[in-house]
């Protein structure tokens, strides 16, 4: 009988600690982007641009295929990288520092959740270069 409790022992501490393989967390993080009302009208100069001049400019420069300096970065995304008026399939809004920028970037060029929110309601209401 001891011996027969202590194979049973064993098995339960075997199966015990395999149980929580399957359990690991995910990597990848997800980021929760607020939506800003269609009444605030994004303006491209104003709002989108300085993210740009801010947060990107200083990789897309005008030797990356990607050129994002001023007077430039507008034409370079759409229609390429932007969706009009379709943010979630749009290759520039899933592809930001933050979200899937496919180089790791610092955390001082990753936008803010505000910035983010921005510039998905930019391009939801239709990208306009205004």
């Amino acid at each position: 009988m001891k011996k027969i409790f202590q194979i049973l022992l064993l098995v339960c501490a075997g199966l015990f600690l395999n149980s929580c393989y399957y359990d690991k967390f995910s990597d990848e993080i997800i980021v929760v982007v607020p939506d800003i009302p269609d009444s605030q009208v994004i303006h491209f100069t104003a709002d989108i641009q300085p993210i740009f001049t801010s947060k990107c400019i200083g990789c897309h420069d005008s030797s990356n295929k990607i050129n994002m300096t001023v007077g430039n970065s507008y034409n370079q995304l759409v229609p390429n990288y932007v969706i009009a008026g379709n943010a979630d399939n749009s290759i520039l809004y899933n592809n930001l520092p933050g979200k899937n920028h496919p180089i790791q970037v610092s955390a001082s060029n990753e936008p803010s959740i505000d910035q983010l929110a921005l510039l998905k309601a930019w391009i939801n209401q239709g990208a306009k270069n205004n």
